[in-house]
């Protein structure tokens, strides 16, 4: 299970890829041009997190492994 967060009041609980999927595509639509905005996805297992920036033409990704240092 992780959790995804794309604003402070604003996360959910997804358990497969397809729904994170389907989530990720939602909140494209919802915030797509000037709304855009960074999706945290946390994975708890790892310890990891992954800030996906959604709602634009082109897609930014950044990694934090558990340790907090740079890949």
């Amino acid at each position: 299970m992780c959790k995804v967060q794309w604003a402070e009041d604003r996360e959910k609980h997804v358990c497969s890829v397809s729904e994170l999927d389907a989530l990720l595509d939602h909140l494209h639509a919802e915030y797509h041009g000037d709304r855009a905005v960074i999706v945290t996805v946390e994975a708890p297992e790892s310890g990891g997190s992954l800030a996906i920036g959604v709602g634009r033409d082109m897609t930014v990704l950044n990694y934090v492994p558990a340790s907090g240092s740079p890949p």
